[in-house]
């Protein structure tokens, strides 16, 4: 995995050279493990955009987080709004397969580690040295999914 793939705000490349279904499940297992281990979570939000490479992304990072022994809240397709409002509903850190503004080409992971803002800075220095440490947790995570679109469209 390339090292220069974890941004200041989140985990971004060009899919699939540098992001690809490899490093979707190895960044699974890592935020699964972490999240138990650093944060005694065991359930996050896991949603993606609609760029082409994300749903198959999607499928490889759910097996790696339940593989770590974390339970997945699988919202499918949203808006990353929408993805921030399931966390705030819930009340639950998540991840979202998303590359923002960035070109089609490229895809990534926007994730949380608390419930204020997405990761940043030293948060995602010290998840890269705890993804490269490789030291991840197994389990048997279960999944679980839903569509978030009527309560969103709701809450206004």
């Amino acid at each position: 995995m390339n090292p220069n793939i974890f941004r200041q705000y989140d985990i971004r490349g060009k899919y699939p050279e540098e992001i690809n279904e490899t490093v979707a499940y190895t960044i699974g297992k890592s935020y699964g493990s972490y999240l138990q281990e650093k944060l005694n979570q065991n359930t996050c939000i896991v949603s993606y955009d609609n760029r082409i490479s994300s749903p198959n992304l999607a499928a490889y990072l759910v097996r790696g987080l339940t593989d770590s022994g974390l339970n997945v809240y699988n919202y499918g397709l949203t808006t990353t709004p929408m993805h921030y409002y399931a966390r705030y509903l819930h009340n639950m850190l998540g991840i979202m397969i998303t590359a923002s503004h960035n070109p089609k080409d490229e895809n990534g992971f926007k994730f949380s580690f608390d419930t204020l803002a997405n990761a940043r800075g030293e948060m995602i220095e010290d998840f890269k040295n705890y993804t490269f440490a490789g030291k991840f947790l197994s389990g048997k995570g279960t999944l679980s999914g839903g569509n978030i679109l009527e309560k969103y469209v709701e809450s206004f």
